[in-house]
């Protein structure tokens, strides 16, 4: 996780105390205060001096890039530790479309390397999740975790403050193999902000924090964003697309009161990480069975599962 860390060379006594006061995150040798050279040492221990030595030992080598693989999810599309956005218009089922992708994705795990799930759903009350039948997904996959802040026993957790909820997570070795193998999702960007979401500044910081969160448990997290009326992006600042390593706009591409045989296209809006397009298939039979697919040139076919009749 990146950490932050500013200093300068020793500016006085009283001055040295300050910074030592202001930043939190460093430990500042007292002795290299008053020297010529001010030596910042992290938490972790690890000295970045202000010195041609200093560059040498924090600048990235051959090998270590060599050792760094890209763990996909689904090959050339999405991966393992980075940040993807997912936008759609309104009404068009962006829950639908992304809690059957993380069905997908867990039912195929051998492939996708996928073996948890966790869906924030700070949008939708237990009612839509109820018309939808989400009990027909997560009964079939313990290991999907819907957690939905409309329901009674959630509704005093303060959803603005999920993100420092993660940051404070219990990080032992334990659940430092479970998160990394995890996808999470907050559903939607627009419910855990504190301030205006045209607010740059404010945006930066908040995707600062899941950039943060991103390299602490090099899981994948997945949010979802909205569109402005008589649009064709995003809403909310720049920060947010600049931030991020993939961004898709999801259509609905057969009929919105279609309920049997649903199409899906996720359409490339970045691709810093992966970025091929997506289609996704949704078929539910008449007794509630169903059948998920996904297609993309990185897959080497349509992967497909068979449908599952469940009560």
């Amino acid at each position: 996780m990146n950490e932050k860390t500013e200093g300068s060379l020793s500016q006085g006594p009283k001055r040295d105390k300050e910074l030592l006061k202001k930043d939190k995150n460093s430990i500042i040798s007292k002795k290299s205060l008053n020297g010529a050279e001010l030596a910042i040492t992290t938490k972790k221990n690890k000295q970045f001096s202000p010195t041609i030595e200093g560059i040498n030992a924090m600048a990235v080598t051959p090998q270590e890039i060599r050792n760094t693989k890209v763990r996909w999810i689904i090959p050339g599309a999405i991966a393992f530790d980075t940040n993807v956005m997912l936008f759609a218009e309104a009404g068009t089922g962006k829950t639908l479309s992304t809690t059957y992708l993380c069905w997908w994705m867990l039912d195929n795990k051998a492939k996708t390397g996928v073996k948890h799930v966790i869906y924030f759903d700070c949008d939708n009350g237990m009612i839509t999740l109820s018309d939808r039948r989400l009990d027909r997904l997560i009964s079939r996959k313990p290991a999907f975790k819907y957690i939905c802040f409309g329901q009674d026993k959630n509704q005093n957790f303060p959803i603005q403050k999920l993100l420092e909820f993660l940051k404070r997570f219990d990080f032992s070795k334990k659940n430092k193999t479970y998160f990394k193998n995890s996808v999470i999702v907050i559903d939607s960007i627009r419910d855990i902000l504190e301030k205006d979401m045209t607010d740059d500044t404010y945006i930066k910081a908040v995707m600062q924090v899941l950039k943060n969160l991103r390299n602490k448990f090099g899981c994948c997290i997945i949010f979802l964003n909205h569109m402005p009326k008589g649009t064709s992006t995003y809403s909310g600042a720049a920060s947010f697309k600049n931030s991020i390593d993939t961004a898709y706009f999801v259509e609905r591409i057969s009929d919105i009161t279609e309920r049997h045989d649903i199409v899906y296209k996720f359409t490339t809006e970045k691709a810093r990480t992966g970025g091929n397009e997506l289609n996704l298939s949704i078929k539910i039979d008449e007794k509630g069975g169903f059948a998920v697919s996904v297609s993309s040139d990185g897959l080497e076919s349509k992967e497909e599962n068979p449908a599952q009749n469940i009560s």
